[in-house]
C-alpha cells in the first residue's frame, strides 16, 4: 500500500461493485505505511472522516522509521479504526471463514537468530514496531500453522517478502534480479530465506507475498498435503502489476483439511519450488555484491 490508502480503497470500491464482486474482506501485504514526513492519508480513516469500503486486514513490511505510530505497541495486532485491522507480528486467525497465517516484517540475517531480539532492535523501545522478525517468530508460526502435521493445511499465508527459491522453476527469461534494468523483473530486496522455509514446511491453499516492485504468479505447486497458489504482489503504484486484486475461493470443506479434489490436484501440480533443484543459476546482485544462492 505504501501509504496510498485513498488509491487502495477507490480500487477496492470499484472492483467490489464490478462483476467480479462482491467481496467479503481485503488483505494487504508488503510495506503498509508511507514515507517519513509525507502527508498521512491514513489519518482521515483513523479520525472517521473516511471509511474503508471493506474490512481490511494488513501485515507490516519494511516500514520506515517514524511511520509506524498506529501499530506501535500492537505486537499481537489490533483494530486501528472501523474496517482497518493490523494482524500483528505473526499468528493464525479465522477471518471471514478463512484460516489465515501471517508474518509481518522482513528478513535480516544479522538479527534473525539473535536472542532477545524478538521485540526490540537497535535500542528501540519494545513497544515500537521494528521491521526485522526473528527465528523465534518463525518457529512459533510454524507450530501455530501445524507445519509438523503433513495432513493439515490452511487457507491463506500472508508475508511481506517473497521466499528464497520462489523462482527455482522459472525459465532464464523469467528470472528476477536486483540489477535488472526492466522494473518488471527487478527485485527491491533479495528473497527471504525464512519465507522460503515457510514455503517448504507449510501447506496454504494461497500464499500472497508483497514487498517487490512488480508481480509474479507461479504455477500451482505441491505442498505436503495438497497444492498452493502463489501470488507475488507489486505495489499499488506498479503499472505492470498483474495480480493486485485476486479473489480467494472460500469453498473449503473443513478448515485445515484439503478436499479430495484438492488432494487429487497434486498429480498435475508443479513441484514445490522451495524444495526443487534450480533450473537456472542466479546470483542476486546489488551494489554491495552478490546475495547469491
Amino acid at each position: 500500500v505504501e501509504g496510498r490508502f485513498s488509491k487502495l480503497f477507490n480500487y477496492v470500491s470499484k472492483v467490489n461493485a464490478s462483476k467480479a464482486g462482491p467481496f467479503d474482506v481485503v488483505f494487504a501485504v508488503g510495506r503498509f505505511f508511507g514515507d517519513p514526513g509525507a502527508p498521512s492519508e491514513l489519518a482521515a480513516f483513523l479520525d472517521g472522516t473516511e471509511k474503508a469500503a471493506l474490512p481490511l486486514y494488513f501485515i507490516a513490511g519494511e516500514e520506515a522509521a517514524g511511520t509506524t505510530g498506529p501499530i506501535d505497541g500492537l505486537e499481537e495486532g489490533g483494530e486501528l479504526c472501523e474496517n482497518i485491522t493490523y494482524l500483528g507480528r505473526w499468528g493464525k486467525q479465522m477471518l471471514h471463514g478463512l484460516s489465515v497465517c501471517y508474518l509481518s516484517g522482513v528478513y535480516d540475517a544479522a538479527k534473525y537468530s539473535v536472542l532477545g531480539n524478538a521485540s526490540s532492535e537497535g535500542g528501540a523501545s519494545a513497544a515500537q514496531f521494528t521491521p526485522a522478525y526473528t527465528e523465534e517468530h518463525v518457529e512459533e508460526l510454524l507450530i501455530a500453522a501445524d507445519a509438523y502435521r503433513q495432513d493439515r493445511g490452511f487457507d491463506v499465508l500472508l508475508t511481506s517478502e517473497w521466499g528464497e527459491g520462489f523462482d527455482n522453476l522459472l525459465a532464464a527469461e523469467d528470472q528476477f534480479t536486483l540489477s535488472a534494468k526492466d522494473r518488471s523483473k527487478q527485485l527491491r530486496r533479495p528473497p527471504s530465506a525464512a519465507v522460503g522455509r515457510l514455503g517448504r514446511e507449510l501447506s496454504p491453499r494461497y500464499h500472497f507475498a508483497g514487498g517487490q516492485y512488480s508481480s509474479v504468479q507461479l504455477p500451482v505447486y505441491k505442498n505436503s498435503c495438497a497444492t498452493t497458489r502463489f501470488y507475488g504482489l507489486g505495489s499499488t503504484d506498479t503499472v505492470k502489476c498483474k495480480a493486485f486484486g485476486i479473489g480467494v475461493n472460500k469453498k473449503a470443506a473443513v478448515p485445515g483439511v484439503p478436499s479430495p479434489s484438492e488432494v487429487a490436484a497434486r498429480a498435475t501440480a508443479s513441484d514445490n519450488p522451495y524444495t526443487s533443484s534450480r533450473k537456472v543459476a542466479v546470483a542476486y546482485m546489488n551494489k554491495g555484491g552478490a546475495e547469491g544462492k
